[in-house]
């Protein structure tokens, strides 16, 4: 093999090892739905975001834990209420007419999130995000997928709507 050759076969093999790098396309970004829950900005992505309520006709429900505010009827189903703020130990200011209901299904378990108000849609790009803070509670660290560089708090819904912790099943 001559000197060329060889030198030909190396710059190929270093090509080949080192790793491609490659910019964010718009498949990497999420789209989200942004709310507070005071003084916190949240996230849910958009595929698990089925509509947006105003907070009204909430029926407590006994015997529930303390989060499970109440239930609602959803275009015909029953959706319980969830409130974040109860479950992640967030303090809370009470409900006001302000109110928001974010509905949000996998496809089989549907419940709506309690949201001080909504902000807008958001896009979030998932390789910016960083652990959530050591002061989170351990229950809210398992739902959060990571915090944005602008301090949104990105929501893992698949995970919520899999819990024991928020689906209470008896």
């Amino acid at each position: 093999m001559s000197g060329s050759d060889k030198r030909i076969l190396e710059e190929r093999a270093m090509a080949h090892a080192t790793k491609p790098t490659r910019a964010i396309s718009e498949s990497d970004i999420l789209s989200a739905v942004g709310f507070v829950l005071h003084p916190e900005l949240y996230a849910i992505e958009y595929t698990y975001v089925k509509e947006v309520l105003t907070m009204k006709n909430l029926t407590p429900l006994p015997g529930t834990p303390a989060y499970v505010m109440g239930i609602v009827n959803y275009r015909g189903a029953v959706v319980s209420a969830i409130n974040l703020k109860k479950l992640f130990g967030i303090r809370e200011m009470g409900l006001t007419e302000f109110n928001k209901l974010l509905i949000i299904s996998d496809g089989g378990i549907t419940i709506g999130i309690v949201a001080d108000a909504i902000y807008g849609n958001t896009m979030i790009n998932p390789g910016t995000l960083s652990s959530p803070p050591i002061t989170v509670s351990e229950t809210a660290r398992e739902f959060f997928r990571g915090v944005s560089p602008d301090g949104q708090i990105l929501l893992d819904a698949g995970r919520m709507l899999g819990s024991p912790k928020i689906i209470v099943d008896q």
